[in-house]
């Protein structure tokens, strides 16, 4: 059986067929479309179009500032980064359209981004290290930098572990008070609370305003001063979180990451911050899965609501390029 899974980002929408095992067997990319009700042709089309070659018997669809849960699947109203999906009952329209389409009632999971993220994260730990009950992973923290900001924390729940959920399943993270460094240092609204949070500093949305140049184009210095920033606001977020590991992922940080220390510039800052008021600090580490985290979480969150449990992540024989190059820290504790 295969999962459809659906990311929905503020700039693409990436759509991919996910094996049981977690593997991405189809993929294509297209830019977010400005209206939602494009966006859900676009999607609708895709899972059509799949739906005789392999054996769909899911779908998982993620997207930011949509509400989480079993009574969620719909937009806030002021979405920072998609305006006019503000509202849009994603749930709702997408199941009808899909149902209509195939003739069949299928599955349908829909979260905030950042929270099948986190799970991906965690699963493919747990293939990699075994058990993750048996390892000091949590409070275990996921962090995207992408066209927004938004994070998650998975955390022990007796023998189990479990993602918490923000306040309406929404990942708040990223949208408080924050002051950084950056050329532009006049207030900046965020569409989705106030003036000057943290997103206004590490969102790709707003760094033409804050920094002078698109992410795409960014200079050596631009990366260094967006590392303290997130350096700070790692520290800053972490006080109330005490997380063990922080794992940064999301487009931005994936690219830079690949042609500049872009999270070792952000690791120096925040342990230095740490250290100077003598507090334990946690592990700051890049995603293992990349651009490809939000497939297979969305694989994840679909297998799980049929199953009842998290799926077990299949390590590829045969890694991608940039997998074997995360994956190369890690050999002494297989």
């Amino acid at each position: 059986m295969e999962v459809a899974a659906i990311d929905i980002g503020g700039t693409k929408l990436a759509m991919g067929i996910v094996h049981e095992g977690g593997q991405i067997i189809a993929s294509t990319v297209i830019p977010t479309p400005k209206k939602p009700e494009d966006g859900l042709g676009a999607i609708n089309n895709y899972v059509k179009t799949n739906w005789g070659a392999y054996d769909i018997g899911a779908i998982g669809v993620g997207a930011p500032a949509v509400v989480g849960g079993e009574n969620g699947g719909y937009f806030l109203p002021n979405p920072s980064n998609l305006a006019a999906w503000g509202n849009f009952n994603l749930k709702k329209n997408l199941d009808q359209l899909i149902n209509d389409s195939v003739g069949k009632k299928v599955p349908l999971s829909i979260e905030s981004d950042v929270y099948p993220a986190t799970a991906a994260e965690l699963l493919v730990r747990n293939s990699l290290f075994g058990d993750l009950k048996s390892h000091s992973l949590f409070p275990f923290f996921y962090l995207t930098i992408s066209t927004g900001v938004g994070g998650e924390q998975a955390i022990m729940d007796g023998t189990t572990w479990k993602i918490y959920r923000n306040e309406n399943g929404v990942a708040k993270v990223g949208h408080g008070e924050f002051k950084g460094i950056a050329p532009n240092q006049k207030p900046i609204e965020c569409n989705y609370e106030g003036f000057d949070c943290a997103e206004t500093y590490l969102g790709g949305n707003h760094m033409l305003a804050r920094y002078g140049l698109k992410p795409e184009d960014a200079s050596p210095e631009m990366m260094a001063m967006v590392a303290k920033n997130l350096g700070k606001f790692l520290y800053q977020n972490e006080l109330t979180r005490n997380s063990k590991i922080i794992v940064v992922g999301g487009k931005i940080a994936n690219e830079w990451n690949k042609r500049y220390p872009f999270l070792d510039e952000a690791k120096d800052c925040m342990l230095m911050l740490f250290n100077q008021n003598y507090l334990p600090a946690p592990s700051l580490e890049a995603s293992i899965l990349g651009d490809d985290v939000g497939l297979v979480g969305w694989w994840a969150i679909a297998m799980k609501q049929l199953t009842g449990k998290w799926p077990k992540y299949q390590i590829p024989l045969i890694p991608s390029a940039d997998y074997a190059k995360t994956f190369q820290p890690f050999p002494a504790i297989l």
